[in-house]
């Protein structure tokens, strides 16, 4: 008994960590803050459902970790993998090659060399993997082509009535942006308030005034289009009112511009932006394609930065309209919220129509379709520069009621 509260004394004196802990297969990871090695198994154990007598605990590199001594030498949060009898863990590279298979990376034949090709620099190998895609023999006349007769080896593996790259293009940014709106729309369901029925309502009907931007992605489409080009007028005045989303979308389009050095084209597109984010009489930009005339993308940078900095060196840099293969790895690319949609869009949404009620007060839809679907508050961006952690940017509550 004296040894035990001996121990229990050495424990409490020692700082509390904290590390990430996870299972084989990386389906669930969670936070434990712990003393000892003693007590992060222990936590670690019932957060993951695990039996605690037979468990293997492993780090990122293989090294088994079993004893107190060693646990002290750790930094704090680090991912540690906890195992069961017989199993092992998916390595960083098992999980980059299960998630391009997931989105039917049916180019990757090489199997087991992918695997091996993956197993380190993760990083580097994708861009490696997206300049082989650039390097291999599809010339710029192929990258030209449009129809499904003049490339059919483009459309492999597509099912689809869509007879130009530029129509499965179009097609496939729809798909991504009304995710982003069936997603918001099951949040919103959860509440049973009236008034947030009315705000989807007018968020959905906006939406699909602009056929769900699908030329964010589509090469042939104008390069801007303004709030005057959209056949329904219902929601340009409200948009007006806003005040700060106009200069919000310009230094968004200034941004942009600046990216996109390396590549002539694109940077006069770009520019072309900029110049028509500051027009007058309500010419604020709703929509853009995304690419330069070609169908090449780049990187906007992660969302707390205002460039990439990668694109430089044509790191992160796609033309999904040059291959099959090119076209498949796009849908590795993320449009991410700089205002995040699920955890900060959403809520204050809620928030607007809670008050809205309480004080008789009308929202602006607008605003927050703006915040859900446009490029003042999108970015395209390389699987690199995509960050899943937590943004620390809020929504703007003035903007909330249009009186």
């Amino acid at each position: 008994m004296g040894d035990q509260r001996f121990k229990s004394w050495l424990s409490e004196l020692k700082a509390v960590r904290g590390f990430k802990v996870t299972n084989s297969v990386r389906s669930r990871t969670v936070g434990v803050a712990c003393r000892s090695f003693d007590e992060l198994v222990d936590k670690s154990c019932q957060k993951l459902d695990i039996p605690r007598k037979t468990v293997v605990v492993q780090l990122l590199d293989g090294t088994i970790m079993d004893d107190e001594e060693y646990f002290q030498t750790l930094p704090q949060h680090m991912l540690l993998i906890f195992l069961r009898p017989g199993e092992n863990s998916l390595s960083g590279a098992d999980i980059l090659y299960n998630a391009l298979k997931a989105v039917n990376l049916d180019f990757l034949q090489t199997g087991e060399q992918v695997k091996d090709f993956f197993s380190t620099d993760l990083k580097n190998k994708v861009r490696q993997l997206a300049q082989l895609i650039s390097d291999s023999g599809r010339d710029e006349r192929t990258t030209l082509l449009s129809s499904i007769s003049q490339d059919p080896l483009w459309f492999q593996g597509l099912d689809t009535r869509a007879k130009s790259k530029e129509e499965v293009m179009f097609r496939s940014a729809q798909d991504r942006v009304r995710g982003y709106l069936y997603k918001t729309n099951d949040a919103i369901k959860k509440s049973v308030r009236d008034r947030l029925t009315t705000v989807m309502a007018s968020i959905s009907t906006m939406v699909k005034e602009v056929k769900y931007f699908g030329d964010y992605f589509n090469r042939s489409a104008d390069i801007a289009k303004t709030r005057g080009d959209v056949s329904t007028q219902r929601y340009s005045t409200d948009l007006a009112k806003e005040g700060g989303g106009h200069k919000l979308m310009h230094q968004h389009n200034t941004d942009l511009a600046k990216t996109r050095g390396g590549n002539v084209s694109t940077q006069r597109y770009s520019t072309d932006l900029a110049k028509e984010g500051g027009g007058e009489g309500g010419r604020d930009l709703l929509t853009q394609r995304l690419c330069d005339d070609r169908g090449e993308f780049q990187c906007q940078g992660r969302w707390d930065r205002p460039v990439c900095p990668y694109n430089e060196s044509s790191r992160h840099v796609i033309n999904p309209y040059c291959s099959k293969e090119a076209r498949v790895l796009f849908q590795i690319w993320n449009l991410d919220h700089r205002i995040e949609r699920s955890r900060t869009v959403v809520p204050a949404i809620l928030e607007a129509a809670r008050i809205s009620v309480k004080e008789h007060r009308k929202v602006n839809s607008s605003y927050f379709f703006t915040l859900l679907f446009t490029l003042s508050n999108l970015k395209l961006v390389h699987i690199v520069c995509h960050d899943k952690g937590a943004h620390n940017v809020r929504c703007d509550s003035a903007m909330y009621f249009l009186d």
